[in-house]
């Protein structure tokens, strides 16, 4: 039996559709990207003490856009349903808005995550290593988090100009 609270099948459909269709493996580019530029600019931001001020205002930002991330993935779960009926199972046009899918949700899962780890920065001292080290990762996960949403919103795109056609 399945627990219900796993991530893992979410995280691993993400990772397998930013796989590029022909040589199977995810582009440099993209990788550096979502997940390289992000670390390196939490590390070098929270190295440096450069928190915001006000954490509370980027958790309540952050929560916000975790709560659209989520509507999103209900709109994008009935827009799957919807275009079933239309197009043939081996479309394109369902593999994007599969890929899509799989985008959203995973920016649904890094949104909470993004939010817990800022109110964990609410939380923390004002000053010292544990305050750097918690602000490097709300940091380096909050940009994640916008790249993820980046990645979402490109693949609407595609979806959109191929539906369009």
């Amino acid at each position: 039996m399945a627990i219900l609270a796993d991530i893992r099948p979410a995280v691993r459909a993400n990772f397998g559709s930013l796989r590029d269709t022909k040589t199977g493996r995810i582009r440099r580019s993209d990788f550096i990207t979502i997940f390289v530029a992000p670390a390196i600019g939490g590390c070098i931001l929270g190295w440096l003490s450069l928190f915001p001020k006000d954490a509370n205002s980027l958790l309540t930002i952050i929560s916000i856009l975790a709560g659209l991330s989520f509507a999103l993935a209900v709109f994008v779960f009935e827009l799957r349903l919807t275009a079933s009926m239309k197009y043939d199972k081996g479309s394109p046009i369902l593999g994007l808005i599969d890929r899509f899918f799989d985008s959203v949700l995973y920016s649904v899962i890094v949104g909470i995550a993004s939010a817990l780890v800022c109110f964990a920065a609410t939380l923390s001292p004002s000053s010292g290593i544990v305050f750097r080290v918690v602000s490097g990762v709300a940091i380096a996960v909050s940009l994640h988090y916008l790249m993820s949403l980046l990645v979402s919103l490109n693949r609407l795109r595609k979806a959109y100009i191929e539906m369009s056609r």
